[in-house]
């Protein structure tokens, strides 16, 4: 978690970042994304020692521990550019909103009459939807497909074991 958590502190340390390009900062959902598999593999595995326990809340706290754990280990590195992220879009869009205040009474002032002017204006409402509806994690669809699949993991391996207790059981009679 000290790893993750200094790792998270290298956003502080990027020189610039752009809204409407994340892709240099995928990086960092994948280190998420990668600490995380580790902690759902241990879950996996802690699932199939727990298959006979006997009782289900200590196990069930155990595995709910480590998938809490998982979930930060997915988060700590990806916290920090998110937080970088919101900052430079309310920046962005604080900016924006100015510019086109100051357009909107620019063309009330020319009673709307200048195409030029409605131009710039347009120009700028829709980079401000642009900029508004950019994301501020760095995570793309195919790590949240992969997370997806890696929290999948501790519930198939769970059912796989199950399965095949079953089977062996089965055999044995």
């Amino acid at each position: 978690l000290v790893e993750d958590r200094r790792f998270a502190r290298l956003a502080g340390r990027l020189r610039h970042v752009d809204l409407l390009d994340l892709t240099p900062l995928h990086v960092f959902g994948r280190r998420g994304l990668r600490r995380a598999l580790r902690w759902l593999i241990l879950v996996s595995i802690a699932a199939l020692v727990f298959m006979d326990a006997g009782t289900a809340l200590p196990p069930a706290v155990v595995l709910a521990g480590i998938f809490g754990f998982a979930t930060l280990s997915f988060l700590l590195p990806v916290w920090g550019v998110h937080r970088r992220l919101q900052a430079a879009k309310r920046r962005e869009l604080a900016e924006l909103r100015r510019r086109i205040s100051e357009e909107r009474a620019r063309l009330r002032a020319a009673q709307w009459r200048h195409a030029e002017a409605g131009g710039r204006f347009a120009d700028l409402l829709a980079y401000e939807a642009r900029v508004a509806a950019a994301r501020t994690w760095p995570v793309d669809a195919s790590i949240r497909t992969r997370l997806g699949f890696y929290g999948l993991l501790p519930v198939g391996s769970w059912l796989g074991s199950a399965l095949i207790q079953h089977v062996v059981e089965n055999f044995l009679r």
